[in-house]
This record gives structure tokens, C-alpha cells and sequence, in this order.
């Protein structure tokens, strides 16, 4: 099996999109918790979009969860919506039991912002709970929608061998954000998705969760370890969450993990804002090559780089371009902000080390690591439409972006 099929990203393998983007929600809606919750406290979703060349891995994760169904409280429940070849089901794991409670008798399209929403809030009413969290299992390129991609692939077809398997519909973040302000407010949101935990993802939807569990880098396709996991997903152990899913996982062929308290990132944006805005004027950009970086640099020639810009550790890169006492001081707020940071010497990447050099997929400022990955603008991704959409996101005004000329 190659390298690019056996990661939960895809960029390689597709140059152009079938389809256009899927309906935008609104984002006002308030929802209202079902008034019984049935002496559940905390139910997890897990959303699978797998109707792409991650489909057979599915299967694999659901058994890892029918095994774990021993570790899954009395009070807590599992429900995974799992849309992979033919018509999507849903499966309800609680303590000790594991059955098929839904299948629907036609295909859907797992990344149409408006099936996700309509979706979820049948389960949200079917399963009244006090709280929940959601995983988002499937592709993911992080927050950049051009050309029209971020998370969660739907081919409509059925198709699970690339390239054409990851062609179809992408969930992009504003979309995504549209989707969480039609649930309850999440005590995790987790992303089992490559590229997803960037800054520009978690200033837009810390509003809607208490933490965010993701990755900055590539992760292989075999993704969480959901036997290891599945009790600290129940207690909503966010630190339990991240040391199983790392310890699956042998350091030097590992994963980048860390969870960002969302009650903390308008403190990070603040002490982040001054520096932003005096260090990245467009006519003079900081050096930032040393920087931890998580996939090639734009251009390098390899075809699929050309889905997403650069992402440089946030961290990182605040340490190249900061005095010694501002870094220190800032430190403070990442460490309340960022609790929890799992790191690996490490990881596969689909881009080939051959040609490419292995700064993208090896540990290369460990000192300085920080587990997010951040936006630096170019005038290369002008093109490309990502300064742009850059523009439209939160993390643009909370950052002070608009003081440098981006």
C-alpha cells in the first residue's frame, strides 16, 4: 500500500474539483438539548466520512470500537453515523452492547453541510444526553478552502481507489462552523483528519467546544487507536484522549497531537496581535526557515502541495521572530491555551523525503514545538486564492492581520 493512501489527507492525488461546495449553513440557530436525558451524561458522535479511499479503515476503527464497547461507562454512549460504500448507517455502542440502529436506504452525501446538520441533530434528539462531544473522522488539508477543500470527502460514487475516490465534496471551515452552531455546545471536538489543528481552524470554532483535539501534520490512515481511547473519550479525558492515541504509535513512525482549550485562544490571539502586526508587514516578512514546518515548501513541484499553503508551526515560529523576554512571556499563554502536546521524532508523510528532504516529517525544532500550525502569508499564494480566503477567516481580525498589508 503506498504512502498516499494509507494517510487520512489527500492532496496528491487530485489537482481539480467535480463538484462545487456543499450548501453553506447559517450560522444563528440556537438548538435546545432535548429535555430527557435519560441518565445519559455524555454521548460522543463519530462522524465517518468515509466514502473515499478511506473506506476499508472504517471498518477496521468500528472494530477497535466494537472491542472497547467493555470500557464505555453506564452512563455514557457512543453513536457512529459511517458512510463508506453504498448507504450510510448508524451504530450505537453503550456499556457492553454494540448494534446496527440505523441504515438508511439511500446514499448520502456525507460532506453536504446541509446532510451533516440534519443528520447530526437526528442523532442530537434521538439520543438525549446533558452533553456531547464529535469526532470527525475522514480526509482533511486543514483550513484552506481553495479549490474548495478542508475537511471530510464525499465522492458520491462509491469509488474508494485514489485518485478518483477523493473527488467529490469537501466540508469547508465556514461551513463546518455552520454545522457546529446547529448543535449543542461540545465538551471536544476531535479531528482523526490530517492538517486540522491550525490556528485559523481553532480561532474560528472554539466558540462551539471546551477543547479541540487534532493534528498540524500528516496521520496514517489506521488514524485513532479507538480501543485504547474509548474510556477517556467517554469521561471526556481530553489528556487521556491524546496519550493513547500517541502510544499506539512508535516514536519515530508517530503522530503530532495536542488539544486547544478553547476558553484560552482569545488570550492567545491578544498576546500574539502586537507582534503579528509589526513583525509580518508585507514589504518586510520576517526569515522564518528555521521553522518547523509539516509539508514541502509551495511550488517545490510536488502536484498535490499545491491544495495547501505551507503550515509552519505557530510556535515555532514565534520563537524565530521574537526577542528572548516576548517569548517568554508569551509561552505563558500558549501553555494555558495548548494544555496538552504530544510529540514524535517522526511521521509519515506522503511527500517523498527523496525529493523533498525530510524537514516536513521529522521533528526539526523540538524545543520549540508546539503541536499548531499557523498561516505565513506569501505573495506565491496570491494565485491560489489563500491570502484571500485568509482574509475571510476570524483568525484575520483577532490576530491583527489587517495592520500588514495581507
Amino acid at each position: 500500500m503506498s504512502v498516499m493512501m494509507s494517510l487520512k489527507c489527500d492532496m496528491l492525488s487530485v489537482l481539480v474539483m467535480l463538484c462545487g461546495c456543499a450548501l453553506l449553513v447559517a450560522c444563528t440557530d440556537e438548538f435546545s438539548l432535548p429535555d430527557d436525558s435519560e441518565g445519559v451524561s455524555h454521548t460522543v458522535i463519530v462522524w465517518m466520512g468515509a466514502e473515499n479511499s478511506l473506506a476499508a479503515y472504517s471498518i477496521g476503527d468500528l472494530q477497535e470500537m466494537h472491542d472497547a464497547v467493555g470500557d464505555i461507562p453506564e452512563d455514557c454512549r457512543v453513536v457512529v453515523y459511517r458512510d463508506a460504500q453504498f448507504a450510510p448507517s448508524v451504530y450505537l455502542l453503550s456499556h457492553g452492547k454494540y448494534s446496527v440502529w440505523k441504515e438508511y436506504e439511500n446514499d448520502e452525501d456525507s460532506a453536504d453541510s446541509a446532510v451533516v446538520v440534519r443528520r447530526m441533530q437526528d442523532l442530537v434528539e434521538s439520543f438525549p444526553s446533558k452533553s456531547y462531544s464529535l469526532v470527525i473522522w475522514s480526509h482533511g488539508t486543514g483550513w484552506s478552502r481553495s479549490p474548495n477543500r478542508s475537511v471530510i470527502v464525499d465522492n458520491g460514487s462509491n469509488v474508494t481507489s485514489p485518485p478518483q475516490a477523493n473527488f467529490g465534496t469537501w466540508l469547508d471551515l465556514g461551513q463546518l462552523e455552520g454545522v457546529l452552531s446547529h448543535l449543542p455546545h461540545l465538551e471536544f471536538l476531535m479531528f482523526d483528519a490530517c492538517f486540522m489543528q491550525t490556528i485559523e481552524v481553532a480561532v474560528q470554532l472554539y466558540p462551539y467546544t471546551d477543547y479541540i483535539i487534532a493534528s498540524p501534520a500528516e496521520i496514517p490512515a489506521n488514524g485513532a487507536p479507538y480501543d485504547r481511547i474509548m474510556g477517556s473519550m467517554c469521561k471526556a479525558d481530553v489528556g487521556g484522549i491524546l496519550q493513547g492515541y500517541a502510544d499506539a504509535y512508535p516514536d519515530a513512525k508517530g503522530v503530532l497531537l495536542s488539544a486547544v482549550r478553547s476558553s484560552e485562544v482569545p488570550g492567545l490571539c491578544s498576546v500574539t496581535r502586537q507582534v503579528i502586526a509589526s513583525q509580518f508587514r508585507r514589504e518586510e516578512m520576517p526569515d522564518v526557515s528555521s521553522a518547523q514546518v509539516y509539508a514541502p515548501a509551495y511550488g517545490s513541484g510536488e502536484a498535490g502541495q499545491r491544495m495547501l499553503p505551507v503550515p509552519y508551526d505557530m510556535r515555532s515560529v514565534m520563537h524565530s521572530v521574537m526577542t528572548d523576554g516576548q517569548y517568554v512571556s508569551w509561552v505563558r499563554q500558549w501553555e494555558r491555551a495548548v494544555p496538552y502536546v504530544n510529540r514524535a521524532s517522526a511521521w509519515d508523510s506522503q511527500y517523498s523525503s527523496v525529493y523533498f528532504g525530510s524537514r516536513h516529517n521529522h521533528m526539526t525544532d523540538a524545543d520549540n514545538y508546539g503541536g499548531i500550525s499557523m498561516y505565513v502569508p506569501s505573495a506565491s499564494y496570491d494565485a491560489p486564492g489563500w491570502n484571500r480566503e485568509f482574509r475571510s477567516l476570524r483568525c484575520y481580525g483577532m490576530m491583527s492581520w489587517q495592520q500588514t498589508g495581507w
